[in-house]
């Protein structure tokens, strides 16, 4: 059996090229990448062990900012733009990713994992203290906005995710891995 700490140091023997000190540098690197950031399309944005060396986790980035700070000009809803997440595929992409590196097709039967879905919006606060520089004019489209896309992230979150999973602020995910 193999536990979370060698997994990843598999992993990172095999892709050290993608290893990024901090959660907010993935997207940098995926870009800097011309292979992309993950070999396979549909995978994770990121993988890490727990701070308590307790569980493999997946991370999943999902940005909301910039689609809230333009939200005049999006072309789709906020339901259309999370119904293409896909995170049950991401996951079984990546399970399949990890037991193909290792080679070990039952490397998750015992191996404790966590599903961690990341958003650039704080979803702790209430979506006023958020938007306290916007016009006041779109302070009211914007609180609503806010709260619909950390609720229904979190309702997909729900559905689409049978494992261990949480739904984090990318400011709060340190503190909360450190905590796996």
């Amino acid at each position: 059996m193999m536990t979370p700490q060698q997994l990843y140091d598999t992993f990172r023997e095999q892709y050290g090229e993608y290893v990024v000190p901090a959660i907010c540098g993935v997207d940098k690197a995926c870009r800097l990448n011309k292979r992309g950031c993950c070999p396979t399309p549909a995978s994770v944005d990121a993988v890490c062990v727990g701070g308590k060396r307790r569980y493999f986790c997946f991370v999943e980035l999902k940005g909301w900012k910039s689609y809230l700070e333009h939200i005049d000009k999006q072309k789709r809803s906020v339901n259309e733009t999370i119904n293409k997440y896909n995170l049950s595929g991401k996951l079984f992409d990546s399970k399949k990713l990890c037991e193909e590196i290792t080679g070990l097709t039952d490397l998750f039967d015992n191996l404790p994992i966590v599903f961690i879905l990341v958003t650039d919006i704080d979803i702790n606060v209430s979506p006023m203290a958020s938007f306290t520089n916007m016009l006041q004019s779109l302070a009211q489209t914007s609180t609503s906005k806010h709260s619909e896309c950390v609720n229904e992230s979190k309702k997909v979150l729900k559905s689409e995710i049978t494992i261990q999973h949480d739904y984090v602020y990318c400011k709060d995910f340190d503190k909360h891995i450190a905590s796996l």
